[in-house]
């Protein structure tokens, strides 16, 4: 599972988010083979949804993450099978 991934929005666009996938991806393959890659978005980051569309993560799941104020966020789940396609995507 990849938990988190941030890049400055001023330093978007240069392929950091690519690399940094592909860096996890990589390890992911090696380290475990055959297991896939499997994240969470909040549904109303539209550009992290598009990012890892253009990626090919296909949706399989939604749910709620309680927020600390409270508020219930809905959340996104992005899955690959596997990761060496990942890797080749990027």
């Amino acid at each position: 599972m990849l938990d988190n991934l941030h890049v400055l929005p001023s330093q978007k666009g240069k392929g950091i988010g690519r690399k940094l996938v592909r860096d996890i991806a990589c390890w992911c393959d090696r380290d475990y083979p055959n297991k896939g890659l499997y994240l969470w978005v909040f549904e109303q980051n539209l550009p992290a949804r598009r990012f890892y569309d253009r990626l090919g993560g296909v949706v399989v799941g939604e749910a709620n993450w309680n927020a600390p104020d409270g508020t219930a966020v809905k959340e996104i789940r992005y899955a690959r099978k596997n990761s060496a396609e990942l890797i080749a995507a990027t």
